[in-house]
């Protein structure tokens, strides 16, 4: 079986990126702005780094902060603080499926500057046990004994093993610098880079919607998931068109039938009750089939009937499908084939009906057993 699923490319950068995060932000002085770095920052205006794109604000205590913008640059550039729009992709991740550390018990997740975070997790841990970042979940006493035990790999918290030989977690916001604030998951996020998402959105469709978050500032949205239950479809995120598009692959070859035939010749037929009372008692004229397989079993519409038989095995290439209306004069439907390739794009098959019993039938209808050969093509 060949299946085959498409990964939706990251096709942009995050609306911000925390630039500052590798180099404290200072106040700026006379040669930057003609602010005295000493009195510090009183609005927004004192802070200008003479970046196009950056945002650039007065932070309580008068200290500025210059955070790169991505979205303020054109499509494909990123924003460098003291440089301005670069092309080329600054970022180490864009989902936080680019940070998995492949340590289940280890939360992963692509922080806003791009960056990856990987927070152990004793809830993802059974009952006793607790989650090291390097080995994830090992047998322990779920007590500790010393400080060093309790290291949740983040740089801001203060780790400590209480008296109660439990960790404990505080975050320390002085251990943070440019105006950020410590979230004991994360570490140190800006205390705000956006007000609403709509300054999040990066326009791009397929790669999910951005949100804006009072710990994180803009954060990344998920990205489009287009998949579905059909292992015979290739499904894509359409961006132009700003949704999911499927069509079948041509290569598979799976044990799954589904799709559309047309077939040639189309079959016709008419019969009344002889009897001239001019009523019609069958009446069809079939252009196509449709296929479906479904726990086990193959079901083709098309006829007056639904015709169902058993599905056909990985590799086989023969079914045998049947359908009945029940009255006096039952109505037998049947489809029987063989596909003619191995992507089972094409069959050749008998289309019959069948009347019974047949003394009734001819008794009082026109109605006669027909039989014909047919050619299925699976649509595109």
């Amino acid at each position: 079986m060949s299946t085959h699923k498409p990964n939706v490319r990251a096709l942009a950068l995050a609306a911000a990126c925390v630039i500052s995060a590798c180099a404290p932000s200072r106040p700026l002085g006379p040669a930057d702005s003609g602010v005295d770095a000493r009195a510090g920052c009183t609005r927004n205006e004192d802070c200008n780094d003479n970046t196009p794109c950056t945002r650039d604000l007065c932070l309580v205590g008068g200290v500025c902060e210059n955070t790169a913008d991505n979205a303020m640059c054109p499509m494909g550039q990123s924003c460098v603080s003291g440089r301005g729009c670069t092309s080329g992709m600054t970022r180490t991740c864009m989902t936080p499926a680019d940070c998995d550390d492949r340590i289940a018990c280890t939360r992963d997740t692509c922080l806003v500057d791009g960056t990856c975070r990987n927070q152990p997790d004793d809830s993802m841990c059974t009952m006793g046990q607790r989650c090291d970042p390097m080995r994830g979940c090992g047998a322990t006493s779920g007590r500790c004994t010393m400080n060093s035990e309790c290291n949740d790999m983040v740089d801001c918290t203060q780790d400590t093993c209480t008296v109660m030989g439990t960790c404990e977690h505080v975050p320390q916001n002085s251990r943070c610098t440019g105006g950020r604030t410590c979230n004991a998951m994360m570490g140190c996020v800006m205390a705000s880079a956006c007000r609403n998402n709509a300054e999040c959105d990066d326009r791009i469709f397929c790669n999910g919607t951005e949100t804006c978050t009072p710990e994180l500032a803009c954060v990344a949205g998920t990205p489009v998931n287009c998949a579905d239950t059909d292992p015979c479809t290739i499904d894509e995120c359409n961006e132009s068109m700003r949704m999911c598009t499927r069509r079948m692959d041509p290569m598979c070859t799976s044990s799954a039938i589904r799709g559309i035939y047309d077939i040639m010749p189309s079959t016709m037929y008419r019969c009344e009750d002889s009897l001239g009372l001019g009523m019609i008692l069958v009446d069809y004229n079939i252009r196509f089939f449709e296929f479906n397989s479904m726990g086990g079993n193959l079901i083709v519409q098309g006829a007056p009937a639904i015709m169902m038989g058993p599905a056909p095995a990985a590799g086989s290439m023969a079914f045998d499908v049947r359908g009945v209306i029940s009255g006096t004069c039952n109505e037998t439907f049947r489809l029987q084939g063989t596909f003619t390739n191995a992507m089972r794009t094409t069959f050749d098959a008998t289309y019959s009906v069948a009347f019974t019993p047949a003394g009734t039938c001819s008794a009082f209808s026109t109605c006669r057993d027909q039989s014909v050969m047919v050619r299925g093509t699976r649509r595109p």
